[in-house]
């Protein structure tokens, strides 16, 4: 079983001694334990869920009710709600995306059998820590793009790694290969061909495409051809459809 609430002491003492039971009767204890605090922790609907109690001077929990009861007891130690992780073979899924709507580079985890270990789940973008916040029972970790740095060739490069609660790891690295916003100014000199250029978010250009090259644009967003924009006699296509690996 996995502790999943604050913990509990309760003392007693008799002549400045402390004892194991309280002397003067029982005390009541009750619980209280929601579907939304098994989903803060992470933990899906049916995971069974307990009161546990450990004496004083031991190391062995003990189960003595169930959640949302109260009960009568008189021995004193550490109280806690608990959870039984069932057997999980299975690793968590994790995906990666960028939201056209909100500029952010959403992660999505799931595990509908022992639950995401948000201790021990690290999020890099292009080889840095990145710091993050779950946010309620939100299993899905927005990074505003305007925070992260792209490597010098102007691509992000993410990696998750993450733990369930049965210590089945799971990673995930993708790679979006354009910048957020683009703006090309010139053709000229291009050695590559067909030319390829692609945006996050939008991709500008004002630029005369070269007659013996194929251009290719692609952006999430928008593609804005401005004054001085011009192709002839060679393959152009402007695409709308983001970047992707």
């Amino acid at each position: 079983m996995r502790i999943i609430s604050d913990v509990f002491l309760l003392f007693a003492t008799d002549n400045l001694t402390n004892v194991p039971i309280a002397p003067n009767g029982n005390f009541q204890i009750s619980t209280v334990f929601s579907p939304t605090d098994l989903a803060l922790a992470s933990l899906p609907p049916s995971t069974i869920t307990k009161v546990i109690f450990k004496p004083h001077n031991s190391n062995i929990w003990e189960i003595i009710s169930d959640v949302n009861t109260t009960i009568s007891f008189n021995r004193t130690g550490t109280y806690a709600i608990a959870a039984t992780i069932e057997r999980d073979i299975v690793s968590p899924s994790i995906s990666i995306a960028f939201s056209q709507a909100t500029d952010n580079l959403g992660i999505t985890f799931a595990d509908n059998t022992s639950g995401i270990n948000w201790g021990n789940t690290q999020i890099l973008v292009n080889g840095k820590m990145v710091e993050y916040l779950r946010i309620g029972t939100n299993n899905t970790i927005n990074l505003p793009i305007l925070s992260l740095k792209t490597l010098p060739e102007g691509t992000y490069f993410v990696q998750v790694l993450t733990y369930d609660f049965a210590t089945n790891f799971a990673s995930k690295e993708q790679i979006f290969p354009c910048e957020y916003k683009s703006k090309i100014v010139s053709f000229e000199g291009r050695i590559d061909s067909p030319i390829y250029e692609k945006a996050l978010k939008s991709l500008e250009t004002n630029a005369k495409l070269p007659l013996t090259k194929p251009v290719y644009l692609k952006s999430g967003g928008n593609i804005l051809l401005g004054p001085g924009f011009e192709t002839k006699d060679n393959v152009f296509k402007a695409e709308i459809g983001g970047c992707s690996n």
